[in-house]
């Protein structure tokens, strides 16, 4: 007698998952039931062209490789081999284990808004706010929540530093271009201008804009990265400890 094939396995009724959302989380909670407490061995699959269905049970989302117009010209749901026989042999495809999905009622953190339909779920980005559970959020509503937060961040640095009422304008990020970096800033101070932002765990502090008379002598003991017009701070006491030095020696005109 040939073993029967279960829903979460069959191509058909996978189909019929992928066509909600309460559909889709259904289908990712059965097959991780199933590989990891059940032990079964699972067939993979690649659905929607969005994510990766494992034998194991894993669901992951594809982080690389697709354009949306690309997932969306696939079927909904094809096997593992049949997509990467006939991907494009330039295409490299990576996958993360990030496959959180909003419910029904699930609202972005920032505008309140839910996620309705299957093809909205592009614009989906979970994270945690630090001491907080993660959220989801509209990529869009991150992206302002996180420009921000960064902003009032290094303004409250140099409010510290003894600069008041500086100008702020956004720039790209001098050291990661990716969309989940955070971006830097110009501030405008008097004597010039100081660039800001973070690069890797450090800040980075560029016065290469700023009409300055010496560079802090005391900067030169201080055991961190550093060149003719900048200098890595490791953290928000850092950062003002060395923009006050900074702005102790602006020029006047």
């Amino acid at each position: 007698m040939p073993k029967l094939i279960p829903w979460y396995d069959d191509w058909e009724f996978m189909q019929i998952k992928t066509k909600t959302i309460a559909g889709l989380r259904e289908l990712f909670k059965a097959r991780r039931k199933a590989g990891y407490e059940n032990n079964e061995r699972l067939r993979d699959w690649i659905v929607l062209g969005r994510w990766y269905l494992d034998s194991c049970g894993n669901a992951s989302r594809l982080t690389e490789g697709l354009s949306v117009e690309e997932a969306n010209a696939l079927n909904p749901v094809i096997t593992w081999k049949e997509f990467w026989d006939n991907k494009p042999r330039t295409k490299h495809i990576t996958s993360g284990l990030d496959s959180d999905l909003p419910t029904e009622t699930t609202l972005c953190h920032l505008c309140k808004t839910p996620w309705s339909e299957v093809k909205e779920l592009d614009d989906v980005f979970t994270q945690c706010i630090p001491g907080e559970m993660s959220r989801f959020w509209h990529k869009e509503c991150w992206d302002t929540y996180k420009k921000s937060r960064e902003q009032k961040y290094f303004y409250n640095i140099f409010k510290d530093a003894g600069f008041n009422n500086v100008g702020m304008a956004e720039v790209k990020n001098k050291y990661c271009s990716c969309e989940l970096c955070r971006p830097w800033y110009d501030v405008v101070v008097p004597g010039g201008v100081i660039k800001i932002g973070w690069r890797k765990n450090v800040i980075n502090i560029d016065w290469s804009g700023l009409r300055i008379n010496n560079k802090p002598a005391s900067f030169g003991s201080e055991n961190v990265t550093q060149g003719l017009n900048y200098i890595h701070a490791w953290g928000k006491e850092k950062a003002t400890e060395y923009l006050k030095l900074l702005r102790e020696n602006i020029r006047d005109e």
